[in-house]
């Protein structure tokens, strides 16, 4: 199996759990997307997802692939439907040809340029300039 199609089927491992009562495995951000549609009284009915690998790399003995994935699910909430998208950065890493990490990369603030803040003011000066 190639590259390409390990990380696919990683990632229709993913869909699929999102709609199945199993419990047992995925990460704790799937668990956590499934319990805050429990809360709200939702469920996801459907899952659909595409990636796109953005760069490839080599680091010693490893390949190292960064991708985009987009999911949309499908909710139903009462007797509403509705659709909700979120986008994830990911990296896989590939050792002898099979794959030996993946993981959702998170951005992280701790670097020496902190965010940039903004006050109630600049907000709301922003909506204006929208509106």
């Amino acid at each position: 199996m190639n590259l390409r199609e390990q990380l696919q089927r990683l990632l229709q491992e993913r869909v699929e759990f999102y709609t199945s009562d199993d419990l047992e495995r995925g990460e704790r951000k799937l668990h956590l997307k499934k319990e805050m549609m429990r809360n709200r009284a939702a469920e996801i009915v459907r899952v659909n997802a595409a990636g796109k690998v953005h760069s490839k790399k080599k680091e010693d003995s490893d390949t190292v692939l960064t991708y985009h994935v987009h999911l949309q699910y499908l909710l139903k909430q009462e007797d509403s439907f509705y659709i909700e998208e979120e986008m994830e950065e990911r990296e896989a890493r590939f050792r002898n040809g099979y794959i030996v990490d993946e993981r959702e990369l998170i951005p992280s603030f701790e670097s020496e340029e902190a965010p940039p803040k903004c006050d109630q003011a600049q907000i709301v000066s922003h909506i204006s300039m929208i509106e």
